[in-house]
Parts: structure tokens; C-alpha cells; sequence
């Protein structure tokens, strides 16, 4: 076994001290040491990169790190919704080519004409996949019996294979328009 003497200000020695009194987790300081070090480690190697330490003494640095946590959490569970209705629209979504065929051909027909580079989906609700699908029952364009899922397999596919329909994700919610 080897030895490793590590100096530290005495207040960061107490810290240790302390926290290592009030949990009862660690025999003793070097136990606690011991943890962290093969924590950091761990997390190193799984994450790519060192941990970013967030301590009562940077409060104001705090509020922001958690901010931008709780945002890298949302984007990844918005991504994730997205990724999972697109594969319940291929698990789930007929598999009768002439539905897909005829479904295709009328959305095409009303899918809102957008330049590309002028997308907003702010100003261009109207390209959003559920209002696309709306408008196709409104119009009589769909029958009540057609299901969602199966418009929503037509929309993906008319994307895929006709060049100027464009399919957009922004924030979990899928877009469609023709360029």
C-alpha cells in the first residue's frame, strides 16, 4: 500500500471532519477522501469530463447551475418524447401502402408553403403536425376512421421521399411544410 499526504487549509480539514461526523458514513477523514477521489474518477471516466463543483461557497453560481441543469434535462426529455412518438408512428402505423399513398397525396396538398430559411414556427403554427392533421379532418381530406398515428407515418414518410417537404423539429414538436 502507498501513501499519499495531501495539504489542505485547516477549515477545509474541519469541513472534512464534520462531514464526516454528521453522516456516519466514513470511518475516518482518509475513508472520505478515499470515496471522493474514486467518485471523481468514476464520473470522469463515464462522463468525459470533470465534475463541476457546486458549493454553498458559490451561491450565486448555484441557482444558475441548477437553471441550466433543469434545461439540459427538459431538452433531453423533450428529445426523448420526440424520439419515442417517432417510434411508436413506425411500431404502430399501418403498414397498407395504398393508405400511405393516398394519405401522402393530400397532405401535400395542404401543406403551408414556407421558404425554408422564413420558418417560424411562432409565426407558422399552421406547419405544427397537429394543426396539419386538424386541418386534413376539417377539410374532409381525412376520414373520421383514419387514425393519428397513421397521418402522422404519411406526414414522416411524404417528408422522406419528396425533397421539397421539409419535416422540423424544434423543442419535441414536429413541423411540416413544403419548401
Amino acid at each position: 500500500m502507498v501513501r499519499i499526504n495531501v495539504e489542505v487549509e485547516e477549515d477545509t480539514r474541519e469541513d472534512w471532519k464534520k462531514h464526516k461526523d454528521n453522516t456516519n458514513k466514513y470511518a475516518t477523514v482518509s475513508q472520505l477522501v478515499r470515496t471522493a477521489v474514486e467518485n471523481q474518477i468514476e464520473y470522469d471516466r463515464e462522463y468525459g469530463e470533470p465534475f463541476n463543483e457546486v458549493t454553498a461557497g458559490s451561491a450565486g453560481n448555484t441557482d444558475e447551475a441548477i437553471d441550466e441543469l433543469k434545461e439540459d434535462l427538459n431538452e433531453t426529455l423533450i428529445s426523448l418524447k420526440s424520439d419515442i412518438n417517432q417510434l411508436q408512428v413506425q411500431m404502430e402505423g399501418t403498414d397498407d401502402d395504398t393508405l400511405l399513398s393516398n394519405l401522402m397525396s393530400e397532405f401535400h396538398d395542404i401543406l403551408p408553403r414556407i421558404p425554408a430559411s422564413d420558418f417560424d414556427p411562432q409565426q407558422h403554427s399552421n406547419a405544427h403536425i397537429d394543426e396539419i392533421i386538424a386541418e386534413a379532418r376539417k377539410s374532409g381530406d381525412l376520414t373520421t376512421d383514419t387514425r393519428d398515428i397513421d397521418a402522422r407515418k404519411a406526414l414522416e414518410q411524404l417528408s422522406e421521399t419528396v425533397p421539397t417537404v421539409e419535416s422540423v423539429r424544434i423543442e419535441g414538436e414536429r413541423y411540416y411544410f413544403e419548401k
